[in-house]
C-alpha cells in the first residue's frame, strides 16, 4: 500500500516527538533518582585514572542510603557537606596519584567552596568548567603537570580568595583577568603562583598590575628565575601579609617602601644578590614575624629597632657583609625563636637577653668576630636546641648548667678563646647529640663522665690544650667519632674503649700517650679510621687488626712501636708506608723491612729518634688541618611554618 507523503511527514515528526518527550523524560527522572552532586561526583570517578583506589569507597552498592541526616556521599573520603543544606561544600583529591581529565561535570557542585586538587598527576588542559563554580573560595592545583595556556573565566570566581598554582608548567602569558579578582567582594586573595613555564611572564604581570592589587595579601613568586631590582610598588600593596621573594636573581637595594606593608607578617628576599643596607624603617613592621634576608651582599649594621619587633620570632640574616654589633635588646621581645646571622662581619658581645623570654631554639652566629663571654643566662634558655658560636674572638668559660638544657642537641664553640674547666654538667645532657670544643685554650682535664650523655654521638676536642688523661670510656655505647688530637694528654688508652660499640672513627694523634695500643680497638664492628700517631706507644699492632674488615685508615706513625706490621687484611697491605713511619723497631708489611727470626724488628726500646723529636717540635701546629666529617644528627624533615622556610640544617 502507498501513503500519502503528507502522512509520512506527519507521521515522521509525531515519532520525533514523542522520541524528545521521552528523551526528556527519562532524563529528568535520572535527574530527580540522581542529583547533580551525585552525577558529577561518578563522572569525575569514572573519568580519572586512579591507580591507588582511593575511590574504592565512592560505591552505592547500598543504593541511596542516608547516614545520618546526610546523603550517602557526604561520608565518602574527600567530600564534606555543609550541616544546614547537606549539600558538598568541600572537595579534596589531594595527593592521591590521580590522572586524566577533570570532567565538566564538575560544575554541577554548584555549592562547592573548596577544591583541592594538588599532588597529582594531571596533566595537559586545566578543565575551564572550575570556572563555573560560583562559590568557590579556594582553589589549589598546585604540584601537577598542567602545560597549557591558563584557561580564561577565573573572574567568574566573585569569592575566591586562595589560588596555589605552584609546581606546574603553564604557558604562555598571564590573563589579564586576575587583575579583576581581589574586589571589595574578596578582602583577603591569597595567591600562590610560582613555575609559570616562563615566569618572567609572571612577574612583568605583577609589576604592570601592582596597582590593582591593593587587596592581596599573600604573594610567593620564588625559584622563579627573576633578575632586575625590586619595584617600589610592592609598597603599595597595603594589606599584604607574606611576601616571598627568595630564590631569585634580584639585585639593587631592599627597596625601603616595604615599611608602608603595616600588615606584613613574613619577608623572604633570601637567595638573591641583593645589596646595600637593611632599611632602618623595618623597625615600624610591627607585625612582623620572620625577617629572610640570607644569602644576599648586604652590607651596614643591622638597625636597632629589628631588635624591638614585638613579635619577630625568625631572623636570618646569615652569609652577608653585615658589621657592627648585635642590636642589644635582641631577644628582649617575648617571642624570638631562631637568629643566624653567621658568616657576616659583626663584632661585639652576644646581647646578654638573647634568650630572655626562654623559646629560642637555635642561637647560629658562628664564623664573625664576636668578643667577650657567653651570657651565664644561656645556662636557662630551655628551648634551645642548637648552639652554633665557633670562629669567633668569644673568651671566658663555658657556663656551668648547658648540660641541663632538655632540648639541646648541637654544641659547637670550636675556633674561640675559651678557657677553664670543662663543667661536670655536660656529660648529663640528656639530649645532646654533638658537641666540638676544638681550638681553644681551656688548659684543664676532661671531666670524668664526659662519655656518659646518654646521646652524645660525635665529641670533637682538637687542639683544645687538654691535659691529664683520657677518662674511661663508660657510657660511650653511642659515639660513633672521637677526637682528641692536638693536646697534651697523658697516660694509656683506656682498654675499655672496646665498649664504644658504634665508634666509626677514633683520633688520638700529637698527644703523649704511653702504653700500648688497646687490643679491643680492633674489636669495633664498625671502626673505619684509627689514628694513633705523634705519641709515645709501645708495644706491637695487635694482629686482630688483619681482621677488622671496616677498617680503612689506620695511622700510628711516630710512636715506639715494634714487631710485625700485619701484611694482610682489609687494609693493611693497602696502606701507604708513611702510616708505620717513625717507629724503628717495626717491620714487615708495607714497611719493607725483614723482620728477625724472633719476630721483632731492629730498634726495640729507647727513646723517641730524631725523626721523631722533629715531628713532636710540631705537636701543636695547629695549621695542620683538622679533618672533619659531615654527621648529620638532626635529619629530621625540613618543618615550614606556614609557607616559610625553617633553616633545620644550621
Amino acid at each position: 500500500m502507498k501513503f500519502p507523503s503528507d502522512l509520512l511527514t506527519t507521521s515522521f515528526l509525531i515519532l520525533v516527538s514523542i522520541s524528545v518527550l521521552l528523551s526528556t523524560t527519562l532524563a529528568a527522572a535520572a535527574t530527580s533518582s540522581r542529583p547533580l552532586e551525585l552525577i558529577s561526583l561518578l563522572s569525575i570517578k569514572s573519568s580519572l585514572k586512579d591507580p591507588l583506589n582511593t575511590f574504592k569507597d565512592w560505591d552505592l552498592t547500598n543504593g541511596f542510603s542516608r547516614v545520618g541526616f546526610h546523603p550517602i556521599w557526604c561520608s565518602w573520603s574527600g567530600i564534606k557537606c555543609d550541616s544546614k543544606s547537606k549539600q558538598i561544600t568541600i572537595l579534596d583529591l589531594s595527593t592521591r596519584n590521580l590522572s586524566g581529565t577533570i570532567p565538566h561535570d564538575i560544575k554541577f557542585l554548584s555549592r562547592l567552596q573548596h577544591l583541592n586538587l594538588s599532588g597529582n598527576a594531571f596533566g595537559g588542559f586545566l578543565q575551564s568548567a572550575i570556572f563555573e563554580l560560583p562559590n568557590l573560595r579556594t582553589l589549589d592545583i598546585s604540584h601537577n603537570f598542567f602545560n597549557s595556556s591558563f584557561p580564561p573565566g577565573i573572574s567568574r570566581l566573585k569569592f575566591l580568595t586562595f589560588l596555589n598554582a605552584y609546581s606546574n608548567s603553564f604557558t604562555g602569558p598571564l590573563p589579564e583577568e586576575f587583575v579583576f579578582l581581589p574586589k571589595s567582594r574578596v578582602p583577603k586573595p591569597r595567591w600562590k603562583l610560582l613555575q609559570w613555564h616562563d615566569p618572567r611572564q609572571l612577574w612583568q604581570f605583577f609589576e604592570t598590575e601592582l596597582a590593582s592589587l591593593s587587596n592581596l595579601i599573600y604573594l610567593d613568586i620564588s625559584s622563579a628565575n627573576l633578575s632586575g631590582d625590586l619595584p617600589v610598588e610592592l609598597g603599595n600593596l597595603k594589606k599584604l601579609e607574606t611576601l616571598l621573594l627568595f630564590r631569585n636573581h634580584f639585585t639593587g637595594t631592599v627597596p625601603g617602601s616595604l615599611v608602608q606593608l603595616k600588615f606584613l607578617h613574613a619577608l623572604d628576599l633570601s637567595d638573591n644578590k641583593l645589596t646595600g643596607n637593611i632599611p632602618s624603617e623595618f623597625s615600624a613592621l610591627k607585625e612582623l614575624k620572620t625577617l629572610f634576608l640570607m644569602n644576599n651582599k648586604l652590607t651596614g649594621e643591622i638597625p636597632g629597632g629589628i631588635g624591638e619587633l614585638p613579635n619577630l620570632e625568625f631572623l636570618s640574616l646569615w652569609n652577608n657583609s653585615l658589621s657592627g654589633i648585635l642590636p642589644q635588646n635582641l631577644g628582649s621581645n617575648a617571642k624570638l625563636q631562631l637568629l643566624d646571622v653567621s658568616s657576616n662581619s659583626l663584632s661585639g658581645p652576644i646581647p646578654s637577653n638573647i634568650c630572655l623570654s626562654k623559646k629560642l631554639l637555635k642561637l647560629i652566629l658562628f664564623s664573625n668576630q664576636f668578643t667577650g663571654e657567653i651570657p651565664s643566662s644561656m645556662a636557662n634558655c630551655t628551648a634551645l636546641s642548637r648552639f652554633r658560636i665557633q670562629d669567633n674572638n668569644l673568651n671566658g668559660s663555658i657556663p656551668f648548667g648547658f648540660g641541663f638544657l632538655p632540648n639541646l642537641t648541637f654544641v659547637d664553640i670550636s675556633k674561640n678563646n675559651f678557657s677553664g674547666p670543662i663543667p661536670k654538667d655536660l656529660g648529663n645532657a640528656a639530649k645532646l647529640e654533638f658537641l666540638n670544643i676544638s681550638e681553644n685554650s681551656f688548659n684543664t682535664e676532661l671531666p670524668d663522665n664526659i662519655w656518659s650523655s646518654p646521646n652524645l654521638q660525635i665529641f670533637i676536642a682538637s687542639f683544645a690544650s687538654l691535659k691529664g688523661k683520657i677518662p674511661d670510656f663508660i657510657g660511650c655505647q653511642n659515639f660513633y667519632r672521637i677526637e682528641l688530637d692536638g693536646n697534651n694528654l697523658s697516660g694509656s688508652i683506656p682498654w675499655n674503649v672496646g665498649h664504644c660499640e658504634k665508634l666509626i672513627r677514633l683520633n688520638l694523634r700529637r698527644n703523649s700517650l704511653t702504653g700500648t695500643i688497646p687490643r679491643e680497638i680492633s674489636t669495633l664492628p664498625s671502626i673505619t679510621d684509627v689514628d694513633l700517631s705523634n705519641n709515645f706507644l709501645t708495644g706491637t699492632i695487635p694482629s686482630n687488626f688483619k681482621n677488622c674488615r671496616t677498617l680503612e685508615d689506620f695511622n700510628v706513625s711516630y710512636n715506639q712501636l715494634t714487631g710485625p706490621v700485619p701484611s694482610s687484611g682489609s687494609v693493611f697491605s693497602s696502606l701507604h708506608p708513611s702510616s708505620f713511619t717513625g717507629n724503628e723497631g717495626l717491620c714487615g708489611g708495607v714497611v719493607k723491612k725483614p723482620c728477625r727470626t724472633d719476630g721483632t724488628g731492629g730498634r726495640c726500646s729507647g727513646g723517641p729518634s730524631a725523626a721523631q723529636e722533629d715531628r713532636r717540635g710540631n705537636s701543636m701546629d695547629h695549621s695542620r688541618s683538622i679533618w672533619h666529617w659531615i654527621i648529620c644528627t638532626d635529619c629530621r624533615q625540613s618543618v615550614f611554618p606556614g609557607e616559610i622556610r625553617w633553616q633545620i640544617f644550621r
